[in-house]
């Protein structure tokens, strides 16, 4: 392996930190003095056309890409003909490392699964696809966060890439084990869900602690993947929610419409197993777990420390029994002694505090995790709070167990997000045995004291009562607390209570002003119907057609591909833009081969008006797989007309439209459907 140049451009390369068949990734420095990884075109002038395509693609995703969970582009050039771009560097390694160090915790499995399809949505969004969803190309931060990297396969979903001319010729481009079946036979129709089937392929692996599929070759490895799903989750680890094991397993079914429709549906799913009654952690003994018990009597020995003994106000928290097992490392280190002047301990654990976050940022996660252990020992309850969530990010039931330990302390000194981080440890049983009413406790006393997730969580759990019996106006009335907080799904949500009375008398006005609320901090299905007000207009509400583009705009960016419906009629109608249905065409191409169903049925519309007969039966179809109403009447219709290549099938389309009429939905555009549907079936006979 040839040494890398020293610099490039203004980089200082300092290391090599991964190479593949086209690129290397250097850990290097930029003019600043700031870590940065940087990404090289290996063979660079003799590199084909294809590869530069690809390295080129690849930067052009990172740069259209602005989300906290996708690796941000910070630069790109071209050094010596070859062409490089820089990214932010992200210092705690890749999941599959992590992965091969054993399955991982539940809980952390669906909090980086939430992420990951978060920047996959807003990937779909903008009409890419990625491809090579695996735990190679998911980036650990040393705050929890995760990061989506490696677009080398990234796809435009609307018209044919040289990329896709690239698969047909024969070239692996993906991950066995972690690609689709369609993708593996090649086909070239992919939408949003062969990512939604990588990142489940992901969580399974973390789960599961090896890949979904293991052989000795990639060949056995596709045809394993081919023959059927893998084994259920639940024969590998019988303690796992049911309700985690099916969301995962639906990602990777064979066919593609068995599967969740797209990575916003996943999320949501997702979601709701984070708010679910947790099963004990993967591999944790009783004991272990308990060891927070020791570390509690040790604190109530020492009084409330440094800056607590002036803060009596602050309820002790209740304390688990001591356990015989509870480990000695469990414990925090005694807080400084009476002698100490406490103005300058402060200052110094502050000041530890910054080098910590200032060792994060450079790359260096050994060296911030001793600083922030050193400033939590001074007794800086933000510093507890820091190290607490940097020892709960690992597997071991000690360091779990100790960080519960730290968050108790901070939370007992006033911290309230340690509150809140203490409450979530017992309600998910990190670190400890699942105390769950003690958990809903703490998040009460937080939500008290003002903590906007305490209280948007307790709604959710008030609301949907799963843990709690059920208590929809208890439920309005910690999202209200949490809505004033600036949390932008408690005011959507509030928004559907008094819009529809739920817990709360209806109150059209007060459920307007919510709903501006949650689309000005940016909630994507908000956005949405915002601008669906503003474009039709009603009692409260002007029409303002600028706006309502925008806010469908702002929609879309915000992972709603619904919206892209509302942006093509106005196109397609000169609604507010000037009238353009090859622009209408190709937003609701852009959402229909990102897997929204909706965008599917509407295409499928505005293609039978174009007298494209056969395309329009297409996406009918696949709307109806995806169970979309209108997709189903479409499908029907053309499987009656022979709009499609299986030409007439009235039998096949009786089917489906009594598959329509049994639904249930009272909405006016259901019911219209459902009016279609009765009178196309008595003109066949049915």
């Amino acid at each position: 392996m040839s040494a890398p140049p020293p610099r490039i451009d203004g980089y200082t390369l300092v290391s090599e930190l991964g190479r593949g068949g086209m690129g290397v990734v250097y850990q290097a420095q930029d003019p600043a003095g700031r870590v940065v990884a940087l990404k090289l075109l290996v063979r660079g002038r003799e590199a084909s056309p294809a590869q530069r395509s690809r390295f080129e693609r690849e930067a052009n995703a990172l740069a259209q890409l602005r989300h906290p969970h996708v690796v941000q582009l910070l630069d790109r050039g071209t050094f010596q003909g070859a062409p490089y771009f820089v990214m932010e560097y992200v210092a705690g390694g890749s999941l599959a490392d992590r992965i091969e160090a054993g399955p991982m915790a539940p809980s952390i499995v669906v909090s980086l699964g939430r992420q990951l399809a978060g920047a996959l949505a807003a990937t779909h969004a903008l009409g890419l696809l990625h491809r090579d969803v695996k735990p190679d190309n998911v980036l650990l931060g040393a705050s929890g966060q995760v990061q989506l990297t490696d677009f080398g396969l990234v796809k435009d979903l609307f018209g044919e890439s040289e990329l896709e001319q690239l698969t047909r010729t024969g070239s692996l481009l993906g991950t066995p084990g972690f690609w689709a079946p369609e993708q593996a036979r090649g086909r070239r129709d992919l939408d949003a869900r062969v990512d939604v089937y990588g990142l489940g392929a992901t969580l399974y692996a973390a789960l599961a602690g090896h890949p979904p599929f293991v052989a000795p070759t990639p060949l056995e490895v596709i045809r394993l993947a081919q023959a059927g799903p893998p084994p259920p989750l639940r024969s590998l680890r019988p303690e796992l929610d049911p309700a985690l094991s099916e969301v995962i397993e639906r990602c990777m079914q064979q066919d593609p419409a068995e599967r969740w429709r797209n990575a916003l549906e996943l999320e949501a799913a997702l979601e709701e197993c984070a708010f679910r009654a947790p099963e004990r952690p993967h591999g944790t003994a009783r004991g272990a777990l308990l060891g927070v018990a020791a570390a509690s009597v040790v604190f109530v020995a020492l009084g409330l420390g440094l800056w607590g003994a002036q803060r009596n106000e602050t309820p002790q928290l209740a304390a688990p029994s001591p356990s015989p097992s509870a480990s000695a490392a469990s414990t925090p280190a005694p807080l400084s002694t009476p002698d100490d002047d406490r103005e300058q301990v402060k200052e110094r654990a502050e000041q530890l505090l910054a080098q910590a976050e200032a060792a994060r940022e450079g790359g260096r996660p050994g060296e911030a995790r001793e600083l922030a252990r050193q400033a939590a020992e001074l007794g800086l309850p933000q510093a507890m709070l820091d190290y607490g969530q940097q020892l709960t990010r690992g597997e071991d039931p000690a360091e779990r167990a100790e960080a519960v330990a730290w968050f108790r302390r901070a939370a007992e000194l006033g911290h309230l997000d340690a509150l809140y981080n203490l409450a979530s440890c017992l309600l998910d049983g990190i670190g400890v045995e699942p105390d769950r009413a003690q958990g809903i406790e703490l998040f009460n006393r937080a939500a008290e004291r003002g903590h906007v997730k305490a209280n948007y969580n307790l709604g959710v759990i008030y609301g949907k009562g799963d843990l709690v019996a059920r208590d929809e106006l208890r439920a309005a009335t910690y999202y209200q607390r949490a809505a004033r907080g600036g949390h932008a799904g408690a005011a959507w949500t509030l928004y559907g209570y008094y819009s529809q009375g739920r817990g709360v008398p209806r109150d059209d006005r007060r459920a307007l002003a919510l709903l501006e609320r949650a689309a000005g901090g940016g909630h994507a299905v908000a956005l949405h119907e915002l601008g669906e007000l503003l474009r039709h207009g009603s009692p409260l509400v002007e029409v303002d057609l600028g706006r309502a583009l925008r806010c469908y705009e702002q929609s879309v960016q915000a992972g709603f591909l619904e919206a892209l419906v509302a942006l093509a009629f106005m196109h397609s109608s000169g609604q507010g833009v000037p009238r353009s249905p090859t622009r209408a065409l190709q937003l609701l191409g852009q959402g229909a081969r990102a897997g929204d169903p909706a965008c599917m049925a509407s295409l499928g519309a505005m293609l039978l008006q174009a007298g494209k007969r056969k395309a329009a039966a297409m996406w009918w179809r696949k709307a109806a797989k995806a169970g979309h109403l209108g997709g189903i009447y479409g499908h029907a219709l053309s499987l009656v007309e022979g709009y499609g290549e299986a030409g007439v099938d009235l039998p096949e389309a009786k089917r489906w439209l009594q598959r329509l009429l049994s639904d249930k939905s009272k909405s006016s555009y259901s019911r219209s459907l459902r009016r279609e549907a009765r009178q196309l079936l008595a003109r066949i006979g049915g």
